[in-house]
């Protein structure tokens, strides 16, 4: 339970709403600032295993508990959870990204800056009298009948674990210190105190263990670091001064202390604030807020001393609600806009696949975005689940939007959407509807995984076109689109995603050129020119960009258990060029992809979304993720078996119970989850390893692609805030105007396996530019953008038509969610809106790369692009940042077209929207 304080004597259990799941058994818990944010923050400590072994013998039969597993609200997880606050009323958990989701047998928490350092540390006490949730212990509540539980444990030997203890380097990097801080005890502790026993200014700490003496552990930071301490003293009733916070200043750090002694497990710490300066010997203010509401500042402080501050005896000032900070961007209160829902059908591929690692029947939505009535403008289409038809949305204007009924959509409902692309398919002017069919929910080669293109009569509504297309029966991801040819329509990639039920075998990606003449649409499947495109990979999103600057538009293709490929354009003809690349060696979960000149140079650099660093899978060059596919048990049936290292030892990732399930001939060879924990994954499966497919990933960090000019690149991570949940859809543009461009990410997944459950930590983040390629991430306090379901992609789209575009999210089964940005003030930065009329058969100019130019403006380029991010298409405008409304300078623009050609125009003073027609 979570109680909020109402204000008034009342309290109210916020739990479902505010925290995104729980651990399995709650056990120990204590709050501090741990990312130093200056909020708030609380972990609370379960029972997870620190090695493999404690892991795999207390996981039990997942079997008989998954029904809980995935109904409880919210979630139950088995593992120690620790609940970041974002300053909107959401917790997020960040256990694994700072390495503390597991502990062992936990039961006190403490947390204390230890080392002095400005960071908060942990401090774990673990152990218990015997090993209750031992899962070879298979009894049941008639076992006992005549004989208590002790009865049956009281022979059993005692769980004697090691206490633990976890420096916090800053930026919530957490680094087990156990041993080198002689805090590794090996017993079974219970309850932990702390206070500064010695008077020396740090914290000492005191452990109660089972059947042994009370441990005092004395600190000697204060030796080699400056500190101050802060005693209170309050008003009648609260001599303590209890629930007060203190905030220390120092060294341009600031940092936040809550008065609460009783933390962790049956123990009390003592009421006095310890606070380590590092280095810094000044203090610019210590400022207290008591819990009457009084507020006190003193400034100019010397460290190294303990102050002793005193609560006013006057009346304290009445309360009054703060007022809310302005955000840059707000929700979008359309009603009709969020009647357009994706809907999904809960299909089980655990039963088809039990050694899955997540679910392929829920990677969508796709949505898109592009006039199709011819009233200038945008429409929607947001693809459906299996069992729902997509839907398009008519916009009426200032953003009311009316779904239109369609017998056409509804006949393939049965199959799965993911992504959808608008673009004039025949050459006649109007933007025609291409749909991917993906998912599982049928056989291999199924009629419902064919692709399908619906012609426009040019007023939005649809006809069926199956004749235009080669019969290709692929589960698919994306679809994006570009004249890569240069005969002046639009050729397509689609990329493969999966076969269904033989996960992960290589579906076949295709390239479809557009051969169609007016009137008469026809594509055909060109996929054998190109070495090494149909087998790219498990492909989950793409990109066409010219990425070395030749005026021929390039293909990017993101590959789960593989690399950003890369795909040059050779005058008509692609040819793979990854190895050169630089991205070859960089194998991970990619997602989804998106292009910006990023770092100020002219050519185009990219964003590509990974899984990131808060889920239990941690891939590095040393210790990659593996997945071996393969006959492991001689039924001549293929099964999933994920590895992990350990050390130097490499172990299955799944459990016994699991396992021995898809697997029953484990069962018979191992028979106790014993001897599955001492097993390594080649104890297990011996030689069949080595005749089975081995995939591999040792980046999951989502990631800044820097681009020489030539197509060689160079990796940087996006930073920690962004890989706290697995990123899908990217866009970026210049979203505050300040001339650099921006990130926007769409987080969450709900489709994992059900014993690592939702990856629901994000709320989905924007980043902003510098123009030198890094990004500042900026939480949702400060964006106004939050999004806590399953995104997938995020496109722009100028709903209203006012000149600023609305930010729109596509979430799995859930409706839209759109942002938008108030009216700027007036010295605000502008935005500049570019469109482009190319000619006939791609009039949107797709492919063509837009440089803009100007006095005091930092010079600035992208491109027009037919789908990008994931499953997404963005309206065709481009909006480029101007800077102080002041500088009305003209600016210059330079645009590339998608033949090759180009074009130079200038803009009027104050221009705020342009059309540049292709000459």
């Amino acid at each position: 339970r979570l109680y909020r304080n109402n204000g008034n004597g009342t309290f109210t259990d916020v739990i479902r709403r505010a925290a995104p799941h729980t651990p399995w058994f709650s056990m120990g818990a204590d709050v501090a600032d741990l990312d130093g944010d200056g909020r708030t923050d609380l972990l609370i400590a379960d029972m997870a295993g620190t090695n493999h072994y404690r892991s795999k013998t207390t996981m039990g039969e997942i079997t008989s508990i998954r029904p809980f597993l995935l109904s409880a609200v919210p979630r139950q997880y088995m593992h120690n959870v620790l609940y970041l606050n974002n300053g909107v009323g959401k917790l997020a958990d960040g256990a694994f990204q700072a390495g503390l989701a597991n502990s062992d047998w936990t039961w006190a928490v403490k947390l204390q800056d230890f080392d002095l350092n400005g960071h908060v540390d942990a401090f774990f006490t673990n152990g218990v009298s015997r090993s209750f949730n031992n899962s070879d212990d298979q009894r049941s509540a008639s076992d006992y009948i005549g004989q208590t539980e002790w009865d049956y444990y009281e022979s059993h030997p005692p769980r004697k674990e090691e206490n633990l203890a976890f420096a916090n380097r800053g930026n919530l990097n957490f680094e087990n210190v156990s041993a080198e801080w002689g805090l590794d005890h090996l017993g079974m502790s219970y309850a932990a105190s702390t206070g500064d026993l010695d008077g020396d200014g740090d914290t000492d700490l005191i452990v109660a263990s089972l059947e042994e003496p009370v441990r005092i552990y004395r600190n000697n930071a204060a030796a080699s670091s400056h500190r101050v301490a802060v005693r209170l003293k309050g008003a009648a009733g609260n001599p303590q001064g209890l629930g007060a916070n203190v905030w220390v200043a120092s060294g341009g750090r600031l940092q936040k202390r809550g008065l609460q002694p009783a933390t962790g497990f049956l123990s009390s710490n003592q009421p006095v604030l310890q606070f380590g300066l590092g280095s810094s010997e000044k203090i610019e203010h210590i400022t207290v807020k008591w819990q009457r509401g009084h507020v006190q500042r003193f400034e100019n402080l010397v460290a190294g001393r303990t102050y002793l501050i005193e609560e006013p005896s006057s009346a304290p000032p009445a309360w009054t609600r703060p007022p809310r900070k302005p955000t840059r961007y707000a929700p979008v209160n359309s009603p009709s806009l969020r009647r357009i829902t994706h809907r999904e059908t809960v299909y089980d591929d655990f039963a088809r696949q039990p050694l899955l690692p997540y679910k392929h029947s829920q990677l969508g939505p796709g949505m898109a975005w592009h006039d199709v009535d011819g009233d200038g403008d945008a429409d929607c289409y947001l693809s459906g689940g299996a069992g729902h038809p997509g839907v398009i949305s008519l916009n009426e204007g200032n953003g009311v939007f009316r779904q239109i009924p369609s017998t056409v959509l509804a006949g393939h409902a049965d199959s799965e959407d993911l992504g959808a692309l608008f673009f004039d398919a025949n050459s006649d002017g109007t933007n025609d509807l291409y749909v991917v069919s993906g998912g599982v929910e049928c056989q291999p080669l199924s009629e419902l995984l064919k692709d399908r293109l619906y012609l426009n009569d040019g007023k939005g509504r649809f006809t069926h076109a199956p004749k235009a297309l080669p019969d290709l029966r692929d589960s698919g991801s994306c679809v994006v689109g570009a004249d890569y040819d240069r005969d002046g329509d639009i050729d397509l990639f689609v990329g493969g995603r999966v076969v269904p039920g033989a996960y992960p075998e290589t579906p076949s990606s295709r390239l479809l050129r557009n051969d169609s003449s007016a009137g008469n649409p026809a594509f055909s499947d060109q996929t054998d020119s190109v070495k090494g495109l149909q087998n790219a990979g498990l492909v989950s999103g793409a990109l066409w960009s010219d990425a070395n600057g030749d005026g021929w538009i390039d293909l990017l293709v993101c590959c789960e258990w593989g690399p950003v490929k890369i795909f040059l354009n050779k005058e008509g003809k692609l040819v793979e060029t990854t190895a050169q690349s630089g991205l070859a060696s960089y194998l991970g979960w990619w997602k989804g992809l998106a292009a910006s000149d990023l770092d100020g140079d002219g050519d185009l650099d990219y964003v590509a979304t990974n899984q990131g660093t808060n889920t239990p899978y941690q891939a590095s060059r040393k210790k990659p993720e593996l997945l071996f596919y393969g006959d492991f048990d001689g039924s001549g049936k293929k099964r999933i078996v994920e590895a992990k290292f350990e050390g130097q030892t490499c172990y299955p990732r799944r459990g016994f119970s699991c396992s021995s399930g898809a697997m029953p001939i484990l069962r018979k060879r191992l028979r106790t989850f014993e001897n599955f924990a001492r097993s390594t994954l080649g104890d297990l499966y011996g030689d069949l390893l080595s005749d089975s497919l081995r995939l591999e990933a040792n980046t999951l960090e989502s990631c800044i692609l820097l681009n020489d000019g030539k197509a060689r690149f160079t990796i940087r991570h996006l930073p920690r805030s962004a890989q706290f949940s697995p990123a899908q859809g990217v866009l970026l543009s210049d979203l505050d105007a300040d001339g650099f461009t921006d990130c926007l990410l769409a987080q969450n997944f709900f489709g994992a396996q059900p014993e690592i459950g939702l990856l629901d930590s994000g709320l989905s983040l924007l980043l902003h530019g510098d123009g030198k390629g890094n990004f500042l991430p900026s939480g949702p306090e400060k964006s106004g953008i939050g999004v806590p379901g399953a995104a997938t992609s995020i496109t722009t789209a100028d709903l209203n038509r006012d000149g600023r575009p609305e930010l729109v999210f596509a979430v799995n089964n859930a409706p839209v969610m759109a942002f938008s940005e108030p009216a700027p003030p007036e010295r605000s930065n502008r935005l500049l809106e570019i469109r482009l009329k190319g000619k006939k058969g791609n009039a949107a100019a797709v492919g063509a790369r837009i440089t803009v130019k100007g006095a005091g403006i930092p010079g600035q380029a992208c491109e027009v692009s037919a789908g990008s991010g994931y499953l997404g298409q963005s309206e065709a405008a481009r909006w480029f940042g101007l800077g102080p409304s002041e500088a009305e300078a003209r600016v210059q623009i330079e645009i590339r077209w998608p033949d090759g050609s180009s074009s130079k125009s200038v803009t009027t003073a104050g221009a705020r929207k342009i059309l540049i027609q292709q000459p």
